[in-house]
């Protein structure tokens, strides 16, 4: 199956799409708030170039082709994953109990993935296929569920977030959400579905691409200080309510899981 000049317009825009992220990000400093997230920007157009090799001389429909794209996305999911768990640091790790709690939970939900993409009941198509499918669903519903509870948080502590963080973190969510509904139709209408499946991948990321072009237009404004958590004793000092609720769960977080 060779694709279409439309379709080599397509993805040729999307890669010129994700280098001009890169480049912004690079231009404004991103790596010294987020390191990881750089990476990951960094490492988009290299993947994409190796995916083209085996489409390009072997066909879309190669096998090469096929596990040169898991591969590929393996990686870049892992990436994926690694900036958000620095988001999340960033945003909450000056509150170690609250940071310790969302630790134990990553991991929890890891190794749930893992057991539930080893043993899914999926019958429609190869083992692999659905074994590949379902890690990838458990994982952006991991990305996903870990970047609302970070965020909800800090909306509900009353905790200041930068936009150009909330849009980092908006923009992973939302390609996670995009890949839970995408893999979930493509489950149930394997062959139906995956030409739209491809195109959804695409389209969803570029979207995703233009909300961090946009946060990342203006140059980053300097980061907060930190606040200094206070001693249990000294608590019922504090005259903000809000700061009161956030410092004693914390308290509470870090005595449960000594």
């Amino acid at each position: 199956m060779s694709l279409t000049p439309h379709e080599l317009l397509q993805y040729g825009g999307g890669i010129a799409l994700e280098a001009g992220v890169c480049a912004l990000a690079l231009r404004r400093g991103v790596s010294g708030r987020f390191r990881l997230f750089t990476i990951y920007l960094c490492a988009l157009v290299p993947c994409d170039i190796i995916r083209w090799v085996p489409i390009l001389t072997l066909g879309l429909a190669s096998p090469a082709a096929l596990w040169t794209y898991w591969i590929t996305q393996t990686f870049l999911m892992l990436l994926r994953s690694a900036a958000v768990v620095e988001i999340c640091y960033y945003l909450l790790g000056s509150y170690p109990g609250v940071w310790r709690l969302c630790r134990a939970v990553l991991t929890f939900v890891a190794t749930l993935i893992v057991s539930t993409a080893l043993l899914t009941s999926e019958s429609r198509g190869p083992w692999i296929t659905r074994v590949l499918l379902t890690a990838e669903r458990g994982m952006e519903l991991a990305i996903l569920g870990t970047v609302l509870f970070a965020l909800v948080f800090c909306r509900y502590y009353r905790i200041r977030v930068a936009f150009v963080d909330a849009a980092i973190a908006l923009g992973l969510g939302l390609y996670s959400a995009i890949q839970v509904a995408n893999n979930t139709f493509l489950n149930h209408w394997l062959a139906l579905y995956l030409p739209y499946w491809r195109e959804v991948r695409v389209q969803g990321f570029n979207i995703v691409l233009v909300v961090w072009l946009v946060a990342l237009w203006r140059p980053l404004p300097a980061p907060d200080i930190r606040p200094v958590l206070l001693a249990r004793e000294e608590s019922a000092e504090l005259t903000s309510q809000v700061s009161f609720r956030l410092r004693q769960l914390n308290a509470r977080l870090e005595g449960m899981l000594k």
